[in-house]
């Protein structure tokens, strides 16, 4: 008898499900504390994976995987041979495809229904999701706010000081405003539905509402351009969606937003970026790729490898140096060294062709597949911000970053997938079912 029972808590301990949710739970605590967390919820998945493989819980259906995913893939497939075929300029081949496991494990989760199942099932995990994701929000953006307004004083807290921008806790802007971003758009699009939130966690309305107000104003004194106006698009699709007196409401906040950021400027703000519409080193950088490109259409420089060879992709080009370093009487120009600060062009440019358009055909598919969605208003707003935000910055190439969009990916492909299960089932079934526990 207690041989039995040790064997069915072993068989317990080692359920796949128990991995994929200490995964989850990982993954997003990472959309605000960073790659370490990342590669943790990357093992813990891989455990998972392995333990599914050992129940046999692994069903290759293809038609089970969605039009996107399968670009996704493509994309992986195109991505790896472009760091193949420019072996001779990438630094590093092991570095350089591990970063294509991002890919690889969304493919491998939406396969495993251990993983999605839990997603869809298990509103326990969604508590524990929902409340590590607010609860990292909570505090990088109280910590950089703070950082923010009083600056060098809480310098002896971490290692970046001041820096007159809201950072977060480890001072990487375009990260942490990316991140603040999307969880602000996703934040106020459950704000607006009460009824599916409850649905989806029970955490109270209130703590959404908070978190709402707090992210947005954080995301305003990161000054990232691309981000707050990407946040803009994403709230007037989520306005239009909902009624005409949100759109009302919004056109206000608009209003106040652009005279509080005028007189940011013109009355010696901090940092006056907001009417700050010249920018020569994206225009460098957008050039650079789209020469790239035309010089290795097929394979591209390399995927993530458009930084590493800028510099001397300029030179060769001819194009003109436009970034200023050194002190009045040193000051000179040198060329910026960087990524393309905009998802498509890096695309084309880092993988070539078919790389470029397998990037496209995932980001067309994914769209389309969600405002096909019963949850459009939950769903498409986040996913326009990461449309928008791609072009101004390499939020697809970032790995941080992409933590969160391929996050709200497999909850979009999640939601999706039972909602194809339900009108199989003539309704039986909801589209998110709030009632287990497990």
């Amino acid at each position: 008898m207690d041989n039995s029972i040790e064997k069915s808590g072993m068989q317990k301990w080692l359920a796949a499900e128990r991995w994929f949710a200490a995964a989850f739970g990982a993954l997003f605590l990472a959309v605000f504390f960073g790659n370490k967390l990342i590669a943790a919820g990357h093992g813990l998945a891989g455990i998972g994976v392995i333990a599914a493989l050992v129940q046999r819980d692994f069903r290759w259906k293809w038609n089970r995987f969605s039009r996107s995913t399968w670009c996704l893939l493509t994309f992986g497939v195109f991505a790896l041979l472009s760091i193949v075929a420019n072996l001779d300029a990438v630094e590093s081949f092991g570095a350089h495809a591990r970063k294509l496991r991002y890919e690889l494990l969304v493919f491998v989760l939406l396969a495993i229904p251990a993983a999605t199942r839990l997603l869809s099932q298990s509103i326990r995990l969604r508590d524990i999701c929902a409340a590590v994701w607010l609860g990292g929000l909570f505090l990088t953006t109280l910590f950089g706010l703070a950082s923010f307004f009083f600056g060098d004083r809480l310098s002896f807290l971490t290692e970046i000081g001041y820096q007159g921008r809201v950072s977060g806790i480890y001072g990487q802007v375009m990260t942490f405003a990316h991140a603040l971003l999307f969880s602000s758009v996703a934040l106020a699009a459950l704000v607006m539905k009460p009824t599916l939130l409850r649905q989806l966690t029970r955490i109270p309305h209130w703590v959404f509402v908070a978190a709402t107000i707090l992210a947005g104003i954080s995301l305003y004194f990161t000054y990232t351009r691309g981000a707050v106006l990407a946040a803009a698009v994403a709230l007037f699709v989520l306005a239009f969606q909902h009624s005409r007196r949100v759109v009302i409401g919004l056109v206000v906040v608009t209003v106040c937003f652009v005279a509080y950021a005028y007189n940011d400027y013109y009355g010696g703000g901090k940092t006056p970026r907001y009417f700050n519409v010249q920018d020569p080193v994206r225009i460098n950088q957008w050039t650079t790729s789209a020469l790239a490109f035309a010089e290795n259409p097929v394979f591209g420089v390399g995927f993530v490898n458009f930084e590493s060879q800028s510099v001397k992709l300029k030179e060769r080009y001819g194009l003109k140096p436009v970034k200023k370093v050194g002190k009045r009487k040193d000051r000179k120009w040198v060329y910026f060294k960087g990524h393309s600060h905009n998802n498509y062009l890096e695309a084309f440019a880092a993988t070539g062709v078919f790389g470029g358009l397998a990037f496209l055909g995932f980001c067309g598919f994914w769209l389309f597949e969600v405002s096909r969605s019963k949850y459009t208003l939950l769903l498409v707003p986040p996913l326009v911000a990461v449309l928008v935000s791609g072009c101004f910055e390499n939020t697809f190439f970032d790995s941080e970053v992409l933590n969160g969009i391929l996050l709200l990916y497999v909850v979009s492909q999640v939601v999706l997938a039972r909602e194809r299960s339900s009108s199989l089932e003539a309704g039986i079934t909801p589209p998110l079912s709030p009632s287990s526990s497990a």
